[in-house]
Order: C-alpha cells, then sequence, then structure tokens
C-alpha cells in the first residue's frame, strides 16, 4: 500500500481521540477528498460513537428482557393499518348477524 494513500491524524492534548487514519481509495478523484481531514475525523468517529452508544442501550434493554441463555420470545408488532382493522371489523359484524339470524331462525323457526 502506497504511503500517499494512508493519512494519519494525530489528536492535540485538548483533543478526545489519540488518532484517526484515513486510507484511501486508489480511484478517489482529488475533488472528491474532503481538504479538512481533522473535521471529517471529528465528524466519523462522533457518528461512530452515536451508533455505538445507541446499539448498546438495545443491547441493555434486550439483556433486561431476556434472561442470559435463555431463548428470546417471538416479538410480533401489531399491525397498525386501518383498511386491514375496518375490514376486520367488518367481516366480524357480518359474522355476527349471520350467528344472529341463525339463533332467530332456530328459536322463531
Amino acid at each position: 500500500m502506497p504511503n500517499d494513500r494512508v493519512i494519519l491524524i494525530k489528536g492535540d492534548a485538548d483533543k478526545w481521540y489519540d488518532q484517526a487514519i484515513f486510507i484511501l481509495n486508489q480511484d478517489t478523484p482529488s475533488e472528491k477528498i474532503p481538504k479538512d481531514f481533522v473535521r471529517e475525523a471529528e465528524n466519523i468517529i462522533r457518528s461512530y460513537l452515536v451508533k455505538k452508544r445507541k446499539n448498546a442501550g438495545l443491547a441493555k434493554a434486550y439483556a433486561a428482557v431476556v434472561p442470559q441463555g435463555s431463548k428470546p420470545a417471538l416479538v410480533t408488532r401489531p399491525v397498525n393499518n386501518k383498511k386491514f382493522d375496518r375490514l376486520l371489523n367488518i367481516m366480524m359484524f357480518s359474522g355476527c348477524l349471520v350467528i344472529a339470524a341463525l339463533l332467530m331462525y332456530g328459536i322463531f323457526g
């Protein structure tokens, strides 16, 4: 790997990181390469830490719900579909009408 593709950024004493390393693609045009590598490194590290914290929060929540060594239960999300709900309600109402009609026919038949 040629040395002109590897960029090492060392953090100052006031920076919160020690160093950042960029390895450039061979076919990247020079106009696509950012001019401020320090800002780019900080943005990449910040977005990585946000994702890592979010995933760690999900992992903690998962560990709190599912005991160690057990299989997780199937988690289903409720369907939030108004058309489906309306159709289901109509079908249930129609079924109730049919049952009521059959009962009425049997009783008063």
